[in-house]
């Protein structure tokens, strides 16, 4: 069947119907009045839980300038704002979150012999700040929706993952390098070399010596067997050198 699509003619003085529409309806009697009704949906599962927002610090304390300090003092302060922020998080009091976090950078300072080293010991404490954090808004988020569902059903345990994913990195550092820090120094000592003696510098001359035969073969000059003080040379003539030395 088909629909008939056109155009609606306006309607003249609707404010004015809409005014009589609510007078009639006053005019009614209370037994045949029906009440307004409004839509809304049912929640389902936990209900919704309001946000609780973080601590707002009116103030914060800064690091007073040290001559010869090894960390320069505007890095010390940038991460003590970022240790400010995230105590912010998990603690009830402003002093708390102050104290905290002054404690926490103090103990990063003294741990530190430079800036790099600073560096990674403050990464790695504003990772461990932002998990206990995160915990304790976990713990509390949970904690709220259980006292509002009430006795309705018990919570189911969490399922621990039975396969965790570890980086490469994590297993050649070991579990501790998250709350500690470390730097590789290359050993300075170094072994004295040993002391050389007449009987150690003959000792090593020794792989050079020649045998009786390598002198023979090489024509070395080797005492004469019969005439002290004359020599003798295996690879020549001796009639031939005996003219070329003016013998006769």
């Amino acid at each position: 069947m088909p629909v008939f699509q056109g155009r609606v003619a306006p309607v003249a003085n609707a404010p004015l119907l809409a005014a009589a529409r609510r007078s009639a309806l006053a005019q009614l009697p209370q037994g045949t009045r029906t009440a307004a009704h409004v839509v809304a949906s049912q929640p389902k599962g936990q209900p919704r839980v309001a946000h609780v927002p973080a601590l707002v610090l009116s103030k914060r304390p800064t690091i007073p300038a040290e001559y010869g300090s090894r960390v320069p003092t505007a890095v010390r302060q940038r991460y003590l704002n970022l240790f400010l922020d995230e105590c912010a998080k998990c603690c009830s009091t402003e002093d708390e979150a102050i104290q905290k976090a002054l404690s926490e950078e103090k103990q990063t300072y003294e741990r530190s012999s430079g800036k790099t080293v600073y560096l990674n010991v403050a990464v790695n404490t504003l990772k461990r700040l932002r998990r206990e954090s995160a915990q304790d808004g976990g713990a509390s988020s949970a904690g709220s929706s259980s006292s509002g569902a009430g006795t309705s059903a018990p919570a189911a345990a969490p399922v621990q993952p039975t396969n965790r994913v570890v980086s490469h990195e994590m297993v050649l550092q070991g579990a501790r390098a998250a709350r500690t820090s470390f730097s590789i120094e290359k050993n300075r000592y170094r072994k004295p070399p040993p002391e050389l003696t007449e009987k150690r510098f003959y000792e090593l001359l020794e792989v050079y010596r020649m045998t009786p035969e390598q002198l023979a073969e090489y024509n070395y000059p080797r005492p004469h067997p019969a005439e002290p003080g004359r020599a003798v040379f295996a690879g020549t003539d001796g009639r031939q050198y005996s003219k070329s030395n003016g013998g006769g």
